[in-house]
């Protein structure tokens, strides 16, 4: 499974740059790193002539809804009775806010649900409709960096021999994978060196340079198995990691950490707060972007608590240093307009300020994307569960837009 994707049939350009990375790079990742390149197109997959980009081949609906910054709510939501991306935005809708010229659009979303239920889909969308339209979404906010959460492993529809097609493990064997349907073939995509379920985008308007390898930080604890039922407090679940990758934008180098932290849950001994691996995981999760060209750097994805909440223990404290004056990071999660951080998880769980970039070197500004999530307005009643269905997103998006600070 490759860890850049490498599919022909929609990245193109990326064996080049691989096959050089690996040649320079891929026996310097430093000690816990690692570097996997899977060459293998697939069953169905017709190599394309390098350098010569893939058409695209999905559909862009209008341009998504893009929320008050101030507020959160989006702005000009379509009736919750459509069923498309194109229903949410509009055809006359204009293209998202890019900000200042030469600003960096970063996006960041956590692909997970609240299922608990399906062995197979646990945590993970598994209506393909739903998928369609909430990759259509992400697409429509034009980002250059995108980081995904809780997607949905390979190796898990390797597993599952799905044979209803409209599941997304349906074919997963000649199929692009969850990551790269969301996102299209305008992105090169790079994940985590475990079950990447962590993955980040790319826009090819910036690209991967081939001199970058992605490095997955070991995991402070042993690893865990939310389906098995096996975490608890002393270990960590194997679908969180922090990991680094370095890219080289029109405003400079920048480091970007890409992560899901440990998130509280139940387990072999009942309920955990998942503190001790989260905390580790932070102390990674810095020390692995130490030392970034030009001082340049973005954190972004899902801490799995809200920082400003008391319940978030050593994890806020840890959090907290890591800010200006006492450390290098500004934090732009998205923020009401008493000042007050606005929740992008929602729920059934903790709800709170979970998704978030800090940057360091740069400047910028985050908003909440979709009301509630990017779901609105699909059409629930296609779903088993309908509007209670347990395979809804249960995180908002944020878009944010950064540069070099003065």
């Amino acid at each position: 499974m490759p860890l850049v994707s490498n599919r022909p049939s929609l990245h193109t350009p990326r064996r080049a740059l691989l096959c050089a990375a690996l040649a320079a790079f891929a026996c310097d990742a430093g000690p816990g790193l690692e570097l996997s390149v899977d060459d293998d197109v697939g069953p169905g997959r017709q190599p394309e002539t390098a350098g010569t980009p893939a058409p695209a081949g999905d559909a862009r609906p209008g341009a998504a809804d893009v929320p008050d910054a101030r507020t959160g709510e989006a702005g000009g939501a379509a009736d919750a009775g459509g069923s498309s991306a194109a229903d949410a935005a509009g055809a006359d809708a204009a293209t998202p806010d890019r900000g200042r010229p030469g600003d960096l659009v970063l996006a960041s979303l956590n692909v997970g649900t609240p299922n608990l239920t399906d062995p197979v889909y646990l945590r993970h969308i598994s209506h393909q409709g739903y998928e369609d339209f909430i990759g259509a979404r992400l697409r429509d906010l034009d980002a250059d960096v995108v980081a995904l959460q809780e997607v949905l492993p390979a190796s898990v529809c390797a597993a599952a021999a799905e044979a209803d097609s409209n599941r997304t493990c349906h074919q997963a064997d000649v199929r692009p994978t969850q990551a790269e349907r969301l996102l299209g073939p305008d992105y090169q995509i790079v994940c985590d060196a475990g079950r990447q379920t962590v993955c980040l985008g790319v826009h090819r308007r910036i690209g991967i340079p081939a001199t970058s390898v992605r490095q997955t930080a070991p995991a402070p604890l042993g690893t865990c198995s939310v389906g098995a039922n096996t975490c608890d407090e002393s270990m960590c679940d194997e679908d969180t990691s922090v990991n680094r990758l370095d890219l080289q934008t029109p405003g400079g180098p920048l480091t970007v950490g890409f992560f899901a932290l440990n998130a509280p849950g139940t387990g072999l001994n009942g309920a955990y707060s998942g503190h001790t691996c989260r905390i580790g995981q932070l102390d990674a999760l810095f020390a692995l972007v130490a030392g970034a060209p030009a001082g340049r750097v973005v954190l972004l994805g899902d801490l799995a608590f809200d920082p400003e909440d008391a319940l978030g223990g050593g994890a806020t404290e840890r959090f907290r240093a890591a800010l200006v004056p006492a450390g290098p990071y500004t934090d732009l999660a998205p923020r009401d307009a008493s000042g007050a951080r606005l929740a992008t998880a929602i729920g059934p769980g903790p709800v709170g300020g979970h998704d978030t970039a800090l940057v360091a070197g740069l400047e910028g500004a985050c908003e909440v994307v979709g009301s509630p999530t990017l779901d609105a307005p699909f059409d629930v009643g296609s779903l088993p569960g309908g509007a209670a269905d347990t395979g809804r997103l249960d995180h908002r998006a944020i878009r944010c837009r950064i540069r070099p600070a003065p």
